[in-house]
């Protein structure tokens, strides 16, 4: 599998399953130029925008009318419990993401004894005790915001 952070698959992998008919490519992004200037054959090519959210949104606004609950059809909900369920096994539990968790977990951690530290360094205005005021600041922060924080 990949070892890049961005992509799945390698290009070496792409090449040795090529014409294996349980393989199949697909390039999704919100910019098809790339794939529409060459792709692997056999290859296709998802806009994200109109051919994917678009088909999900409008299916859920279709089958949700008249409704007093919130539905998908039958397609397009097994496409996409297949999706998830692709992505928990490659993306979010796979190999690439075990790095990432453990920096997320040592990040989190080192704030949060930071903070419980050092509580003057904590917005006035947070309710609660300190574990609580703390918990709650480091909640509201975001990846980018937690990762540069002092």
């Amino acid at each position: 599998m990949a070892t890049q952070p961005n992509v799945l698959v390698t290009t070496e992998w792409v090449v040795q399953r090529g014409k294996d008919a349980n393989v199949r490519v697909v390039e999704v992004d919100v910019d098809t130029t790339a794939y529409d200037q060459g792709h692997v054959p056999g290859a296709a090519g998802w806009n994200w925008t109109t051919e994917l959210c678009d088909t999900l949104v409008r299916d859920i606004v279709d089958e949700s009318g008249g409704v007093d609950d919130i539905r998908q059809s039958s397609n397009v909900g097994g496409a996409m419990l297949s999706l998830r369920a692709f992505m928990f096994e490659r993306v979010y539990l796979g190999p690439a993401a075990r790095e990432q968790r453990a920096l997320a977990v040592d990040t989190v951690r080192r704030i949060f004894e930071r903070l419980v530290a050092h509580p003057e360094e904590l917005p006035s205005d947070r309710p609660g005790d300190l574990a609580e005021r703390v918990t709650d600041y480091l909640a509201g922060m975001t990846d980018r915001f937690a990762l540069a924080w002092r």
